[in-house]
């Protein structure tokens, strides 16, 4: 039984109690609906739920951009954020430091709630619990009925659920590869990529979702460390366009840094892509290791030789790195080991995975022995989070960071390369 289940005060929702709301309680809009929310920071928690899987799609990105839109349309601004307990969830609701919380029910439904609030319908598998107050039941249940009949709704369902999605059985349209489709190419030109390269990056970081978080403290769809997330402007790690907009950023960054050391453009982003996961002190310190030891490095052939031969123990930062101008003082130079091959791997799984979003490459079907379990597993062992971009000044985790330094990405995935002069210390 879900915990949600537990409590034991059935749920004050019906028509009846809507029906009989004063209207004259309620504060009117220019426009005949009834604002509540009017001029406020609309507080809201999203629930994912205990099945929170692929394979019942991006369910927290659509509660995401669902409350958006709501909030917009109360005439305020949304404070969105991920909390997994449920008890806390409600807790919130009941003490005024939430105003909406959004369940994912997996098709089940809620029978009872806490005292004291209602839980609103939102299509089958969705419900948004407030207080009882009674301008505020009318106002969302209002809004859920008018938007789940427009086009907007459509569309949004459409994006969410009939994209990219392995785990998913259900048919996909070949036109849309993730929900955020619109904005890898709004900012991709920022990392000079191919916006489905980005889009690779972004599966292989968070499969899509917002609420992806790593063991280490990593969020957001693109994965960035809390501290890294601040340079980058990210003010909500939930928030799509700021977590793309700052991993264009990023790997724009990572180019300047990387373009003296490669060979060509084509190089240059499969070393974006390792420093992107190992970290670029880690990955510089792989160059020099490379060179020390005798073996090329101008090529991601050459350099993952090396790392794939180069064991746990031996994978050691030469001296040179310490007087590297990627670091401003000693604190930030990295010191552990990492273990190459899993850079190596991830690589090669974003490229893998960019042929495949680019059409160069069928969807291999999957085993019918292999579970969704055993392939997150998997994934996540080749997440970003597995040794770069880690935070030193996070008092969490007490892990690296990268310096946040100035740097110019070049146009490689496109047919008209061009340089692209991008502040990133913003």
């Amino acid at each position: 039984m879900r915990a949600w289940a537990r409590y034991t005060v059935k749920a004050v929702v019906g028509a009846a109690l809507l029906a009989a709301l004063p209207l004259s309680v309620q504060k009117k809009g220019e426009e005949g609906n009834w604002y509540p929310f009017k001029d406020k920071e609309i507080r809201c928690l999203i629930h994912p739920g205990s099945a929170d899987y692929l394979s019942d799609g991006f369910k927290a990105g659509f509660s995401y951009e669902t409350l958006v839109r709501f909030a917009r349309g109360q005439y305020g601004e949304p404070d969105i954020h991920i909390e997994k307990d449920l008890d806390s969830a409600f807790t919130a609701l009941l003490c005024d430091s939430a105003d909406i919380v959004v369940l994912h029910l997996g098709g089940m439904e809620a029978d009872s709630l806490a005292e004291g609030l209602a839980a609103i319908p939102f299509g089958d598998d969705f419900r948004w619990v407030v207080k009882t107050d009674r301008e505020e039941v009318r106002a969302v249940q209002r809004w859920l009925d008018g938007f789940g009949q427009t086009t907007a709704y459509d569309s949004l369902m459409h994006r969410f659920f009939n994209g990219y999605n392995p785990y998913r059985k259900t048919p996909r349209d070949e036109k849309i590869i993730s929900p955020y489709d619109d904005l890898l190419k709004k900012y991709a030109p920022v990392s000079g990529w191919d916006w489905k390269l980005l889009a690779a990056v972004m599966w292989q970081e968070s499969k899509f979702r917002i609420q992806a978080v790593s063991p280490r403290g990593a969020g957001g769809l693109m994965q960035f460390m809390p501290r890294t997330a601040r340079r980058y402007g990210i003010r909500n790690i939930l928030d799509p366009e700021e977590s793309i907009r700052a991993g264009a950023k990023f790997l724009a960054r990572l180019q300047g840094l990387f373009r003296p050391y490669a060979a060509d453009e084509e190089e240059l982003v499969k070393f974006a892509l390792a420093a992107y996961n190992a970290g670029e002190g880690r990955f510089l310190g792989c160059i020099e290791a490379a060179q020390a030891h005798g073996f090329g490095s101008d090529t991601w052939d050459k350099l993952s030789h090396f790392l794939e031969q180069a064991g746990q123990d031996s994978l050691l930062l030469v001296p040179v790195v310490r007087d590297s101008t990627l670091f401003d003082d000693e604190e930030d130079v990295p010191r552990t080991n990492y273990l190459g091959a899993e850079t190596v791997a991830y690589v090669g799984a974003i490229l893998a995975r960019y042929d495949l979003f680019r059409g160069v490459a069928p969807a291999i079907p999957l085993p019918e022995d292999v579970t969704e379990e055993m392939l997150e597993v998997a994934d996540s062992l080749l997440g970003a989070d597995g040794t770069g971009r880690v935070d030193l000044g996070d008092e969490k985790t007490g892990d690296e960071e990268e310096q946040q330094d100035d740097g110019e990405g070049q146009d490689v995935g496109n047919e008209d390369p061009g340089e692209v002069d991008v502040d990133r210390n913003e």
